[in-house]
């Protein structure tokens, strides 16, 4: 069953093969290469968003391995998008292209994996190693309540009177939504960090450009995104479009099943009930002309 017309497919491969756009650093497998291959760039976000100096982040940086190992056979791989380690910091990059029920316990579980690993890695000096996890949320997250904040700091506290427990863990969120409609609504100024972050989200590379503009750490981002694009990896970024798009197309057209299936089960009960009202309205003494009136049955309907 083909669940896409041939305007949606056209209209997918148009927004992905348009003019001078590149593959937004939103898309794991490019939100993975940039911060890897622009150790400049991911160097000023971590330092933007923690407030560790960049020099030290800049001399003791070093990749770790994003797959972390499973405890049982049943147990799904955990694999984040990016894993540094600092010195005693321990830090995940992770990218949330969506938000869903779930979502945050699937962002602690690399926490919590995280932590037992280091655990044991610095068991001498346990209260020096440091779990910092950075989720760069695409959609809002709606567990979050309204707010100006564009950058929110989670930790380990006591709950009433707020004092902090301990320094092993801290998360961040940053609302890149939010950041994006700030930059498009112009209703108030973005500052450096903000259009990194649009460097991310952002395909027209002729605001890419503006973003980046005299900044050399912004441009040498925005050179690997349209390298990325040129290369095998649109075609392998058009081909998920296309399976999302058609995933979406699916659940379209299940929802609107269950709304006709449901439908068609009430209007079922409704008639039952009608049926079951003429019958004691009969046995009261009604005629068929007064049951018809009432419960809008054909004569047919109540005859039988």
């Amino acid at each position: 069953m083909i669940w896409l017309s041939q305007v949606e497919v056209e209209e997918v491969l148009t927004r992905i093969k348009k003019k001078e756009a590149v593959i937004p650093g939103t898309w794991d497998p490019v939100f993975k290469t940039i911060l890897m291959e622009c150790p400049n760039y991911l160097s000023d976000i971590i330092y933007q968003v923690t407030k560790i100096p960049k020099e030290y982040i800049e001399e003791n940086l070093v990749f770790k391995n994003t797959e972390y190992p499973v405890d049982s056979f049943d147990e799904k791989k955990r694999i984040s998008d990016v894993v540094v380690e600092i010195k005693e910091n321990h830090i995940i990059l992770e990218m949330n292209a969506h938000y869903y029920e779930g979502l945050m316990d699937k962002n602690l579980s690399y926490v919590e994996k995280l932590s037992s690993i280091t655990m044991k890695i610095g068991a001498e000096y346990p209260r020096r190693e440091k779990i910092i996890e950075i989720n760069f949320d695409v959609e809002r997250n709606r567990s979050f309540p309204e707010s100006e904040k564009t950058i929110y700091e989670f930790g380990l506290y006591e709950k009433e009177e707020h004092f902090l427990y301990s320094e092993h863990i801290t998360i961040y969120h940053i609302d890149l939504a939010k950041i994006k409609r700030k930059y498009y609504n112009k209703d108030k100024e973005i500052d450096r960090f903000e259009k990194e972050m649009l460097l991310l989200m952002e395909t027209d590379k002729e605001v890419l450009s503006e973003l980046s503009k005299g900044d050399e750490t912004m441009e040498e981002a925005k050179k690997k995104l349209e390298d990325l694009s040129n290369g095998e990896l649109f075609t392998e970024y058009e081909r998920e479009q296309m399976k999302e798009a058609e995933e979406r197309a699916i659940k379209r057209y299940e929802l609107k099943m269950a709304r006709e299936e449901g439908k068609e089960e009430g209007l079922e009960q409704a008639h039952q009930e009608k049926i079951g009202m003429a019958k004691k309205l009969r046995n009261l003494g009604l005629t068929d002309q007064e049951i018809m009136q009432v419960t809008n049955l054909s004569e047919e309907e109540i005859r039988d």
